[in-house]
């Protein structure tokens, strides 16, 4: 599994870093089989502020951003903004769980639980 999590300094956080760590292993565990991998997470969890500089609108934003590296082809953003709850995560998580799920690249499926 490989996620990241960004916190800006200013966000007043309704879910800790800790949460967002433990709940992202359990469900990538329990929904990935063995061998398939998800692109990369960046989870980012900021302030109104910080997300209307970067043109950021809500919570739960998810960019699917797209890469002609070979080491990077994809990878997604999660945007948790301001007081964003652990079920604004969730939502937004298994969206992306949803969007691997329905690809068409055989590499990269995601079985139906």
């Amino acid at each position: 599994m490989n996620f990241a999590i960004v916190n800006s300094v200013d966000v007043c956080r309704q879910v800790s870093t800790e949460e967002l760590d433990e709940f992202t292993k359990d469900i990538l565990t329990s929904v990935l089989p063995a061998g398939i991998h998800m692109p990369p997470i960046l989870i980012m969890q900021v302030s109104e502020c910080v997300a209307e500089m970067v043109g950021i609108k809500g919570t739960g934003v998810i960019r699917h951003n797209h890469s002609s590296s070979a080491d990077l082809r994809s990878y997604y953003e999660i945007w948790l903004v301001g007081s964003a709850t652990l079920g604004d995560y969730i939502l937004a998580l298994q969206g992306i769980i949803d969007e691997e799920r329905s690809s068409g690249s055989p590499h990269r499926r995601i079985p139906a639980s």
